[in-house]
């Protein structure tokens, strides 16, 4: 008998010291598995963070380059203006000329004053087309 007892006590004494070595072994577990969420947690942060300065500089060198580019297109944007201005003058000018050339009428004349060119015109035309005649019948 005394034999089952001690077999009795040996199987608890057992028992109770793996129970004592389970609980730390767990509690270790839980332990480890703070320590990934932490380190996961602690990755996931620096991510972050690197996004938003990223995010930062990508903002700052944006207007950066917004400001330097301002003056640039605004000078771009008076130079081409001139340069529109410009030819526009030529164009009026040597439409003036075409003109000119076409009819020997000078532009830019009031309507009393083209009327005698063109006269003046017709009656240079009549002295050509017949070198003989001199006709006065528009004066």
């Amino acid at each position: 008998m005394r034999r089952s007892e001690e077999m009795k006590s040996i199987e608890m004494d057992v028992k109770n010291a793996s129970t004592k070595v389970e609980e730390p072994e767990s509690g270790l577990q839980a332990v480890i598995r703070e320590k990934y969420a932490v380190l996961e947690a602690i990755e996931k942060g620096r991510s972050e963070v690197e996004s938003m300065i990223i995010c930062y500089y990508e903002r700052v060198l944006e207007k950066h380059l917004k400001d330097e580019e301002t003056p640039s297109f605004a000078e771009d944007l008076r130079h081409s203006t001139e340069r529109l201005s410009e030819f526009k003058k030529n164009q009026k000018r040597c439409f003036a000329q075409e003109v000119e050339d076409d009819t020997g009428i000078e532009p830019g004349l009031s309507p009393s004053e083209e009327l005698t060119s063109v006269v003046e015109l017709i009656r240079e035309s009549k002295v050509i087309a017949s070198p003989g005649l001199m006709i006065d019948s528009l004066s």
